[in-house]
């Protein structure tokens, strides 16, 4: 009997046969062009081919080989799982960051979202993203647990000089934050005369995450203790919107509206 683990520790420990087997079911290649696009020597690329043939995973016909239906099988799910393993290893140490348990979705669905990698994380690279796609939307939505000014400010100027259709839901604590700061309230005050619509979330609503909705895509952050984005992924697949959207409306329908006199200037 095969020993099914043996052979996926057979293909997933060499890097040459993983890569052999995703350009053969891509297309038809010959010996001498896996040579030359590999860079691998004629003698390691004239192995994996025997072995693959044996194993029924690729085949040859008129001096060229590609994927039988199995080797078609085995080089997607391989793919697939490269990519749920790469998701869960970017994402999975700051899970306690992100709404878990919210997110009835399959979370195979992020593979194909943008992650941000913490390893790589630029606090004001995110800024800077979030600004454009706020400028770029005609409708957005945040529930929300922290702001910053550029943040404020850019959605400012996009409901008083763009038209851009606002709402958001703040955390008590956020809110808070705003009240005591004049500055902040009164732009807060200019956006609900321009016809935003901004909510205090019920009490007891704390979390260490956002989400937010730029028309049809959804971007999710996590932050740590000091308020600084950890992780996050941004997705426009529709059951991961469906999700955004009825959450935020979950909390909205739950919160208290503010008005302008809300927000304090003396």
């Amino acid at each position: 009997m095969v020993d099914a683990h043996a052979e996926l520790d057979f293909l997933i420990r060499s890097e040459n046969r993983v890569t052999v087997l995703s350009l053969l079911a891509r297309r038809r290649y010959s010996e001498r062009e896996l040579v030359e696009t590999t860079e691998m020597s004629k003698t390691t690329v004239n192995r994996i081919l025997e072995d693959f043939t044996e194993r029924g995973w690729i085949e040859e016909a008129d001096e060229a080989y590609t994927t039988t239906r199995f080797g078609d099988v085995l080089a997607d799910d391989y793919e697939r799982f490269r990519e749920s393993m790469d998701l869960a290893s970017r994402l999975g140490p700051y899970r306690h960051l992100l709404p878990m348990e919210e997110m009835g979705f399959d979370l195979r669905l992020l593979t194909d979202a943008k992650v941000t990698d913490p390893d790589r994380l630029d606090t004001l690279q995110s800024v800077d993203r979030w600004t454009e796609l706020i400028r770029q939307a005609d409708r957005v939505r945040f529930l929300a647990n922290t702001a910053n000014e550029p943040i404020i400010r850019t959605t400012r100027n996009a409901i008083v000089e763009d038209d851009t259709a606002h709402e958001s839901v703040f955390t008590p604590a956020l809110y808070d934050y705003i009240r005591k700061r004049p500055s902040l309230c009164e732009m807060f005050r200019e956006m609900l005369r321009e016809g935003a619509s901004f909510y205090r979330a019920a009490d007891g609503t704390d979390m260490p995450w956002f989400i937010a909705l730029y028309d049809d895509l959804v971007g999710v952050g996590g932050f740590d203790e000091s308020g600084t984005v950890q992780t996050g992924f941004e997705s426009d697949a529709e059951p991961v919107f469906e999700w955004a959207e009825g959450t935020f409306e979950s909390h909205r329908v739950d919160a208290t509206p503010l008005t302008v006199e809300d927000f304090p200037v003396e």
